[in-house]
């Protein structure tokens, strides 16, 4: 479930099927007609076949991890295509559990969806009466006529990390909300874009914060059920709760994942000593099997070597700077392979807590000033006010197809905290998307059912990270004796309170008075910053990074720094690189690469 694509050209259908051949991709098997082609190919990890034969006529083909009457594979795509059939889109949405992009073909109708969060990427294009669908931008883009780029746009994508709206930095070529459904009359070509109902999922009130847990755990234990069902599990595990509350669900079903954890060797990764040191604890204390991995490249790398990882992996090639280490893990160098792989990602538990702002009635300003980049906030960048408005236009587009009316003027703290969660959900999914190109792989805090019951909590259930670790206690409260951390910052869970209390708190005060009184002044400062990185504290400044660690970084910053101002596609819009944090600075200049290796017109 790597890739598909379908087109109503023959000469598209050749140009993506060559794409695909030369990024080592196996067919996973097509079907043509003189008006619709469609091409699946394998995860290049696993050997799960995603294009079905429902018929004689009939198909239907995935991208992604589709788990459907707890199984994996074509026997779930089969009763997702009959479900379908049947009771239509909103039940078989409402049912499966995963991320994924469908395509199915029934008497004589293509229909094409994603999970109700979008969070699986898929794109499309409607001209010059042909139209192309696929959930890779590179395949989409090479299927095109002709190649046109919006450069602010390119822009955005970097510095965002994903597409807000509907347009992609190719005219022309559009990205499908999960509100969407793309529906073609293959007897007379038309193509139409629909609007779909929202997916029910449960809106429970809750009289206490204990019955909101027991009822929420009532909902993780009937998905987990299912995630436990098709196979071997693994989890890449951290020090946070995030990932403790997703194996807490899994040892509830009794399951024995395999714990797993990424070591870079620059700032492109976020691996710190104590989120190790926390993941190995954990697996040596439920003798769980566990597998460090390693993330480290030879990045910076120059243009050829972008290019040809570019034409291997397409746009998604630049999470985590694409070291080669990595892809060659998650290719099959985890051993043993688990039949699903799953994350601790979902923007309802992230760091980033709209919730936990004041209660005020918020601006489109408050709106903007919360999720739009650094980077495209900043005075550095000379075409700000131009991104500034795109990045209106894109958000409200975003709105609109999310369902949020965010009024012009002002809206309650309940409007802002849906509005932002919901845009940041395609942000999140980047890691997701990649992963899925290797495997299957699903982030169970960003299912829509688990997503939306805790969307709905009051906020303050979940102050002080309270309902969280109210649910872990009930899940398997065993790993709430564990040592926790919480932005690379240690600390330890008080069992009376439900409370995280944060280890340094008192130790800091007693250094600092210590360091005060036997340190010179001017080491006072570097000794503070040394203390928060031993510690694996928040201060990550590149002043107190190990010296590889630091070279490799700067290394990099200043590599793709010039590789981004040299390029004609930025050089109207930055006049320096030195506001960019190195995931933008490495993300612009691979996206550079692959928009150049392709080929573009002016």
């Amino acid at each position: 479930m790597a890739r598909w694509y379908l087109t109503s050209n023959e000469n598209s259908h050749q140009q993506a099927e060559n794409a695909c051949r030369r990024a080592g991709l196996n067919s996973s098997g097509h079907r043509s007609t003189h008006n619709c082609h469609v091409q699946a190919y394998l995860k290049r990890a696993v050997g799960t076949n995603n294009l079905v034969t429902c018929g004689e006529d009939d198909w239907i083909c995935s991208a992604g991890t589709i788990i459907y009457r707890s199984r994996l594979g074509p026997s779930a795509l089969r009763d997702f295509y009959s479900d379908f059939v049947n009771s239509g889109i909103e039940a078989v949405r409402s049912r499966a559990i995963g991320h994924y992009a469908v395509a199915i073909r029934h008497n004589n109708k293509i229909t094409v969806f994603t999970d109700p969060q979008g969070a699986i990427s898929l794109y499309y294009s409607n001209m010059d009466s042909c139209w192309n669908i696929s959930n890779s931008l590179d395949i989409c883009a090479q299927m095109l006529p002709e190649r046109r780029i919006n450069p602010i746009k390119l822009v955005m994508t970097a510095f965002e990390s994903c597409t807000l709206g509907e347009e992609t930095f190719y005219r022309g070529v559009r990205r499908l909300f999960g509100t969407q459904a793309i529906t073609v009359d293959l007897n007379d070509g038309v193509f139409k874009v629909n609007n779909l109902p929202d997916t029910h999922t449960a809106r429970q009130k809750y009289s206490s914060i204990s019955d909101a847990v027991d009822g929420y755990k009532s909902e993780v234990q009937a998905v987990f059920r299912e995630i436990t069902a098709v196979g071997s599990v693994g989890l890449f595990g951290t020090g946070g709760r995030d990932s403790r509350t997703i194996l807490a669900a899994l040892l509830d079903q009794g399951a024995a994942p395999k714990i797993m954890y990424g070591v870079g060797n620059s700032d492109l990764t976020d691996d710190r000593p104590i989120d190790l040191e926390i993941a190995t604890k954990i697996a040596e204390t439920f003798n769980l099997p566990f597998q460090l991995l390693d993330w480290s490249g030879e990045q910076p790398y120059n243009q050829n070597i972008l290019q040809e990882l570019f034409q291997t992996y397409g746009f998604q090639y630049e999470v985590y700077g694409a070291s080669r280490s990595l892809l060659e893990e998650l290719s099959g160098g985890i051993s043993p392979y688990p039949d699903l792989l799953l994350g601790g990602r979902g923007v309802i538990t992230a760091c980033r807590r709209p919730w936990a702002q004041e209660h005020r009635n918020y601006t489109i300003n408050d709106l903007i000033e919360f999720n739009m980049s650094s980077e495209g906030k900043s005075p550095d960048l000379p075409c700000r006010e131009l991104y500034r408005s795109e990045f209106i236009q894109d958000l409200r587009e975003g709105l609109r197809h999310g369902g949020i009316e965010f009024p012009d003027d002002e809206a309650p703290l309940e409007t802002f905290v849906k509005a932002a969660l919901f845009l940041y959900i395609r942000t999140d999914a980047r890691f997701l998307n990649f992963a899925n190109e290797f495997c299957h792989y699903i982030d169970p805090l960003a299912l829509k059912c688990l997503h939306d019951s805790l969307l709905e909590m009051p906020f303050e259930y979940r102050s002080n990270d309270a309902f969280q670790i109210r649910l872990i206690h009930t899940l398997m409260p065993e790993l709430l004796e564990l040592p926790v951390c919480t932005t690379h910052r240690p600390a330890k869970i008080n069992l009376k309170t439900f409370e995280l209390e944060f280890l340094d708190v008192y130790k800091q005060a007693f250094l600092s008075r210590l360091a005060h009184a036997v340190l010179p002044s001017a080491c006072i400062e570097p000794a503070k910053k040394l203390y928060h990185f031993a510690k694996g504290g928040k201060k990550r400044e590149s002043a107190i990074l190990p010296d590889d660690r630091k070279l490799k970084s700067n290394q990099i910053m200043e590599t793709y720094g010039r590789q981004v101002l040299s390029d004609p596609l930025s050089t109207h819009y930055l006049t320096t690189t030195t506001f960019l944090k190195i995931k933008a600075a490495e993300r612009f200049a691979h996206y550079l690469a692959g928009v150049n290796a392709l080929g573009y017109l002016e």
